[in-house]
C-alpha cells in the first residue's frame, strides 16, 4: 500500500462517517415525519445501567436476532461482555463493548435510534474483519462516542463495511 493512500485513509475515514452522519440525518427527518409507532423507547428507562439485561428483552432481542442471524447473533452478544452502560449521545442510544481478554480482537457496539425505530450494528472480528448491519438499510446517525471508538478499528474494513451500509441505503431511497 502507498504511503500517500495510509495517510490519506484517515481523512477519509472522517468523510465518510460526516456522509454517513449527514445521510442519516436526512434519512431520520423523512422516517420521524412517517414514523407511528416506537417500539424501542422503553430502551431509554435503562440509560446509565449495564446493558446485559437488554438482550433479553423484547423486541430488541427478536429483532437483533433476525438483523444478524444465529451465529453473529451469538458473536455479538460475546463481544458486549464487558460493555459500555447504555449511552444517549444526539438521540441515538448505543452501547459498545468487547470480548473477555480479547480487547481489540473481538468488539461490538449497538447503535438504536428509537425516534426512526432503527437498530445499527458493528462487529470486529480477529483484530481486521469488520462487519455492519442496519435494519431495512436505514442507517443511523454515529454519535461523537461510537466514531471515536470506530478510528481505533481498522481503516480500510471499517470503509469498507461503512461504504456497505451506505449503499445498501441508497438502493432502498426511493
Amino acid at each position: 500500500m502507498n504511503r500517500r493512500f495510509v495517510l490519506s485513509l484517515p481523512r477519509f475515514f472522517l468523510s465518510l462517517c460526516v456522509l454517513l452522519s449527514a445521510s442519516a440525518a436526512s434519512n431520520s427527518a423523512k422516517a420521524q415525519n412517517q414514523s407511528q409507532g416506537k417500539p424501542l423507547a422503553y430502551l431509554r428507562s435503562h440509560i446509565g445501567q449495564d446493558p446485559y439485561a437488554l438482550w433479553k428483552t423484547q423486541p430488541l432481542q427478536r429483532r437483533l436476532s433476525a438483523l444478524l442471524g444465529p451465529v453473529e447473533y451469538k458473536s455479538f452478544i460475546g463481544n458486549l461482555d464487558p460493555a459500555t452502560d447504555l449511552a444517549e449521545q444526539q438521540g441515538i442510544l448505543h452501547v459498545a463493548g468487547n470480548a473477555p481478554h480479547r480487547g481489540g480482537e473481538e468488539e461490538a457496539i449497538l447503535l438504536v435510534d428509537v425516534e426512526n425505530d432503527t437498530i445499527e450494528v458493528f462487529i470486529r472480528h480477529k483484530t481486521t474483519i469488520v462487519r455492519a448491519w442496519a435494519e431495512n438499510n436505514r442507517l443511523v446517525l454515529l454519535p461523537r462516542d461510537v466514531i471515536t471508538r470506530l478510528k481505533s478499528w481498522p481503516s480500510a474494513s471499517l470503509t469498507q463495511a461503512l461504504a456497505g451500509l451506505q449503499q445498501a441505503a441508497r438502493r432502498k431511497a426511493p
